[in-house]
């Protein structure tokens, strides 16, 4: 047998060993659809800290999106991304939007198999967060009153707090991501609210929900 004919039959074996331990691994997991996709309006840039600051100073979010580029914003809906990326297009801005993407949650060990209830209703959580931000950076861009928006702010500061204590001990990188939340919302609310400020925040938590996520991917 030449040597090229036994490396060959080796890496044959190596892939087909990988495919029946994948398969043996999906055959004991948990696996529970979600289904969230985020879309990220993103400039693509080489010099991030000075579009960042002209990127904020446009109403922006300036969130530096990992191996992308700065983003402007992140919406819920592809729809909405799709509406800002056309009109900002008009005006001779190019931009991507950038769809990342859960499906799945799966659940290998016992221990996450047991407690797979308790992590896809912390991630339902936030994802209703999310929710209720992005409809009050809609609201505050279109003339809401500061008052109005603080009292909403005030309302998720609230809830964050209660969840970092509720899930401290049975999911602590939610209860960590909730702690730190909690104090920008406080933050925000001490003084005049920006709606770049919320951008900012919104992008963050958007990509906190997918680390989060990924902890339970194969």
């Amino acid at each position: 047998m030449t040597a090229v004919s036994f490396l060959k039959k080796w890496c044959i074996g190596i892939l087909v060993l990988s495919c029946v331990l994948y398969a043996w691994v999906l055959s004991r997991t948990q696996s529970v659809y979600i289904g969230k996709s985020f879309y990220f309006l993103v400039c693509a840039t080489e010099h991030v800290e000075a579009d960042t600051l002209d990127i904020r100073l446009d109403g922006g979010a300036g969130y530096p999106l990992q191996g992308t580029g700065v983003a402007l914003a992140v919406y819920l809906k592809a729809e909405e991304g799709l509406a800002v990326q056309t009109g900002l297009a008009e005006q001779g801005q190019k931009l991507s939007l950038i769809k990342r993407s859960v499906e799945y949650l799966h659940f290998k060990t016992r221990a996450d198999k047991k407690n797979a209830s308790l992590y896809t209703g912390a991630l339902d959580s936030l994802y209703g967060f999310l929710q209720v931000l992005s409809g009050e950076i809609t609201r505050l861009d279109k003339g809401a009153t500061q008052q109005s928006t603080k009292r909403t702010l005030q309302t998720l500061s609230r809830l964050f707090s209660y969840h970092k204590e509720e899930y401290e001990r049975a999911y602590p990188a939610y209860a960590r991501l909730c702690e730190s939340v909690e104090g920008q919302f406080k933050e925000l609310t001490a003084d005049t609210v920006f709606v770049n400020d919320l951008r900012y925040l919104l992008c963050e938590l958007a990509v906190g929900y997918l680390e989060l996520a990924e902890e339970f991917s194969i």
